[in-house]
């Protein structure tokens, strides 16, 4: 099974058109030629477009059965780590934005996701640059060498997240005013 059969079932199972999801995650025609990706809070592969498809050139199938997550994918040794040239400090980047999701959410999913990613990194001699100081909220180049190739395609990776506040909710904000001097009352 490959990407756009995981796509079209995930699709079919939410009843929406490629159009539809295309419109949701603003994936579209316009970012031909470049590859761009949709994925959910657990970093899984909810959407991409045709020039997606050639990063997962020459991966494991097993790695793309769905649900395709994609950190997983960036960190095993039969998917794209041995082709990203920059692994150090991609995955330190990634360990950080993850750790940094766990930390705001609490979400156990993801704290097993990181542990994971954390043990295929074990034996990997590829480190983080010395004093390497990323902020998991800004971008980070990721390195991508084609596979049968020596052409290096590289990406500003960012996180956009499309959501509403979530220390507070709308339902728990109140505004209360009160006027004390009535000679004000006109300045309202």
């Amino acid at each position: 099974m490959n990407v756009g059969d995981v796509l079209r079932e995930w699709r079919t199972r939410r009843r929406m058109s490629q159009l539809d999801l295309a419109l949701l995650a603003e994936i579209s025609a316009r970012h031909l030629p470049f590859p761009a990706i949709a994925i959910d809070r657990h970093w899984t592969l909810v959407q991409a477009n045709a020039a997606a498809g050639a990063l997962f050139e020459g991966i494991d199938p097993a790695l793309l059965a769905p649900p395709l997550n994609v950190l997983r994918l960036s960190f095993h040794p039969q998917g794209l780590a041995p082709r990203i040239v920059n692994l150090g400090q991609w995955r330190h980047h990634v360990l950080e934005r993850s750790q940094q999701q766990i930390d705001e959410s609490g979400d156990p999913f993801l704290s097993e996701l990181r542990s994971e990613l954390i043990a295929l990194s074990a034996n990997d001699n590829q480190r983080p640059p010395p004093n390497i100081s990323t902020n998991p909220m800004l971008a980070v180049p990721l390195e991508l060498r084609m596979p049968d190739s020596d052409r290096v395609m590289r990406f500003i990776s960012t996180t956009t997240v499309f959501s509403t506040a979530t220390s507070v909710t709308v339902s728990e904000v109140f505004l209360s005013g009160r006027q004390t001097n009535p000679r004000r009352r006109h300045a309202l």
